[in-house]
């Protein structure tokens, strides 16, 4: 899997100027898979194998709000658990991040793992029957604010996704509606336009 999502994320890195990255939860951390970087002179730096908190990002909400609700309940009382005093934050984070999966198609963190970074994340449970995995773009606030994080970084997401699940199930195109639009995010240093 992670050798056919590689490729799609490493064009919406180049093409936006975000910072791609695929990982799957072990205990209550998420941890990278893969990672791709742009051309951008200010990009996150985080290698396979570097590990998040769930509850604070969107790799670790994205698959939470996927998550069948008995084993969504029993993560988040782990979470709860685990840092008490942040049960308030934990349970809002969480509802938020069910609330924007189900309107939206994907969770979104604003300043929430570190006050500068912005993200957003897709889940989706490949059909090997692996464990659910997320993809997430991430970057500081000033190359991805949040109303692109909302309005093209997610959206243009939640298409990667269905174009690594459609490469995964062994098609090699998508329809019209599935493709990916070719601009930038306004103030991206990336070149690179074309579609998927």
């Amino acid at each position: 899997m992670v050798h056919k999502a590689q490729p799609l994320m490493q064009e919406l890195a180049d093409r936006m100027g975000v910072a791609p990255a695929l990982g799957t939860r072990d205990g209550l951390e998420m941890v990278y898979l893969a990672n791709c970087r742009s051309q951008s002179p200010v990009l996150l730096r985080r290698n396979v194998g570097a590990r998040l908190p769930i509850w604070r990002t969107a790799m670790g909400l994205a698959p939470l709000a996927e998550m069948r609700p008995e084993i969504r309940d029993d993560v988040a009382a782990q979470i709860i658990l685990a840092e008490p005093e942040h049960e308030t934050r934990i349970r809002a984070s969480l509802a938020d991040a069910i609330n924007s999966d189900r309107q939206h198609g994907f969770a979104a963190t604003f300043g929430t793992w570190f006050s500068y970074i912005n993200a957003v994340g897709v889940a989706f449970r490949p059909s090997d029957g692996s464990p659910l995995v997320a993809i997430t773009c991430g970057e500081i606030v000033d190359i991805i604010p949040q109303d692109a994080c909302m309005s093209r970084i997610g959206p243009d997401l939640v298409r990667v996704t269905a174009h690594l699940r459609a490469r995964l199930n062994g098609q090699l195109e998508l329809t019209a509606a599935q493709q990916l639009p070719s601009s930038p995010v306004a103030g991206s240093t990336s070149m690179a336009t074309a579609p998927w």
